[in-house]
């Protein structure tokens, strides 16, 4: 089975930016990024199916490493917000510069604290409507 480029640009590009450890694969090597808890208390995962995906992350690490030399290693986090149209979890804001904040604010509308109850309910429901269990 021959891999395609992009898959292998995305692992080029996590060693770059050190983000190796979210990114996972399957058998059929479909490729993943974990983002469990940061976007809702759930296990979620990205699917990563091209380049303009592998694109987008390598942008979003650009960016972050504008405000900080060490902040590229949330470029999956970027990434996804941007492609979810949604900000991360509130508690997670402790974990950010004041300038990453912005980045994610401009990736979707405001969020409300919920309460764990309200946000696994709905991460089951987006689970639902994005990934058919077969």
């Amino acid at each position: 089975m021959k891999m395609e480029q992009y898959k292998i640009n995305l692992l080029k590009l996590a060693a770059k930016h050190e983000f190796i450890y979210d990114v996972f694969w399957n058998e059929d090597l479909e490729f993943h990024i974990n983002c469990n808890d940061i976007f809702t208390h759930a296990a979620d995962a990205e699917d990563i199916t091209s380049q303009e995906d592998v694109d987008m992350i390598e942008q979003a690490a650009k960016e972050l490493l504008e405000i900080d030399p060490l902040a590229n290693c949330w470029a999956t986090v970027l990434f996804i917000a941007r492609k979810r149209k949604i900000r991360p979890l509130t508690t997670w804001h402790h974990m950010f510069d004041k300038r990453m904040i912005d980045l994610f604010d401009a990736c979707g509308p405001e969020r409300e604290d919920r309460s764990l109850f309200t946000e696994l309910k709905e991460g089951i429901e987006a689970l639902k409507k994005n990934h058919t269990v077969e």
